[in-house]
């Protein structure tokens, strides 16, 4: 299975439904506002970077403006 998406075992524990329930797993994570794609036979695919830590953004310090010193 990729590392782009949960596995259906996860899916399934996230939802609270059985594996195999992709009709009622998409209505669920519609339900709780997660982004999912249904694939070819209607399983949700569930981005798995919505669940892994953002890195921390550095802020951009603005340098000043030394001009000004007199």
């Amino acid at each position: 299975m990729s590392d782009l998406w949960l596995t259906p075992d996860e899916v399934a524990e996230l939802t609270s439904l059985e594996p195999t329930s992709y009709k009622a797993q998409c209505r669920r994570l519609a339900r709780m506002g997660i982004a999912f794609t249904p694939n070819a036979i209607g399983r949700p695919l569930v981005p798995r970077s919505l669940f892994e830590p953002k890195p921390a953004r550095k802020e951009a310090r603005a340098e000043p403006d030394w001009s000004k010193v007199a």
